[in-house]
């Protein structure tokens, strides 16, 4: 059995969405629904769903949840080049 831990946390009317397992983890940000996991073996962006990768600086979870806590707080909305370059 595969251990996993999920969460929602709803910030400036955007909902995160977590999950972590043993294979990995993801962020979801809704609206509008982009991703941010490492379940390809390097941690990585989509902006729509199957959408193009972008790769991002490896960081662990953690950071890259503060980052985008932080850039809904900021913003109160994801804009998409800027969370970009906060992940850079």
């Amino acid at each position: 059995m595969k251990r996993e831990s999920r969460g929602t946390e709803l910030i400036e009317g955007n909902h995160i969405k977590v999950r972590r397992s043993e294979k990995g983890w993801v962020i979801i940000i809704i609206p509008p629904y982009a991703r941010i996991d490492n379940f390809h073996g390097y941690t990585h962006i989509h902006f729509t769903p199957k959408g193009e990768k972008f790769k991002v600086k490896e960081k662990n979870f953690e950071e890259i949840y503060k980052v985008v806590r932080l850039h809904l707080k900021r913003n109160k909305k994801l804009i998409e080049n800027k969370l970009l370059e906060e992940l850079k």
